[in-house]
C-alpha cells in the first residue's frame, strides 16, 4: 500500500531525475557526466546516473546531488526545485509551494511560517553583504577608470558612492556578528579590502 509520504518521496525523486536529465540534455552525454563528477574528486559512475534518471535508483545522498550539480554547472537548489520562480513543488508532505518560496526556505531564509529565524536572517544579510561588496567592487572599478580620464567631478561622485557602500558593509557586519553562529571572519570593522 503506498501512503502520502511515500509517492511525495517518490516525486521528490522524480523531480530531481528530471531537473538532471534537462540540465545535461544536447550539453553532455551520460559518460561525459560520469567524467566530470571523477574529475570533481568524487565519481559517480555513468549507469548510476542512468538509474537515477530512469527510476531505478530510488536514492540520491547530498553529496550526489552537490557533485552533479557541479557537473552539470547548475545551483544544487536549482535540481531539487527545478521550476523557478513560480511553479508550484511538494517540499514537504501535503506542503506545497512556489519554486521561489522552495528556495527561501530551503536557504533559511523564511520557515513554513514566513518567520524567519536567526540563522534565515543571518543567510539574508550574508547574501546582502554579498551583493553590497559585488557594487563596492564596480564601484572601485569606475572610480580608476574615471581617474584616469580625468572627469573630476563625475569621479568625485563614484568615491562618495564606494565610500557609502564600505559602510553598508559594515553595517552589515555588526548585524551579522550580533546574530548566534555568525563567522565574520576577514571583515573587520572599518575594512574595505
Amino acid at each position: 500500500m503506498t501512503t502520502h509520504n511515500d509517492e511525495w518521496a517518490w516525486l521528490l525523486h522524480r523531480r530531481i531525475a528530471d531537473a538532471i536529465k534537462d540540465a545535461r540534455q544536447g550539453r553532455l552525454t551520460g559518460q561525459q557526466l560520469a567524467n566530470d563528477t571523477e574529475r570533481l574528486g568524487y565519481p559517480i559512475t555513468r549507469s548510476q546516473v542512468a538509474n537515477y534518471e530512469s527510476g531505478r535508483k530510488q536514492s540520491l545522498d547530498v553529496a550526489e546531488l552537490l557533485v552533479l550539480a557541479a557537473a552539470l554547472g547548475v545551483p544544487p537548489i536549482a535540481l531539487l526545485f527545478p521550476r523557478l520562480p513560480d511553479g508550484d513543488v511538494e517540499v514537504l508532505p501535503g506542503q506545497v509551494m512556489s519554486s521561489a518560496e522552495a528556495m527561501r526556505w530551503f536557504t533559511g531564509e523564511i520557515d513554513s511560517t514566513e518567520r524567519q529565524s536567526d540563522l534565515g536572517r543571518l543567510i539574508t544579510l550574508t547574501r546582502k553583504r554579498f551583493d553590497v561588496e559585488r557594487k563596492r567592487d564596480r564601484y572601485r572599478a569606475g572610480v580608476d577608470m574615471l581617474l584616469a580620464t580625468d572627469e573630476q567631478q563625475r569621479a568625485t561622485n563614484a568615491i562618495l558612492d564606494l565610500a557609502d557602500a564600505a559602510e553598508e558593509i559594515r553595517e552589515l557586519n555588526r548585524q551579522i556578528a550580533t546574530l548566534p553562529g555568525a563567522v565574520v571572519a576577514g571583515h573587520e570593522e572599518g575594512r574595505t579590502r
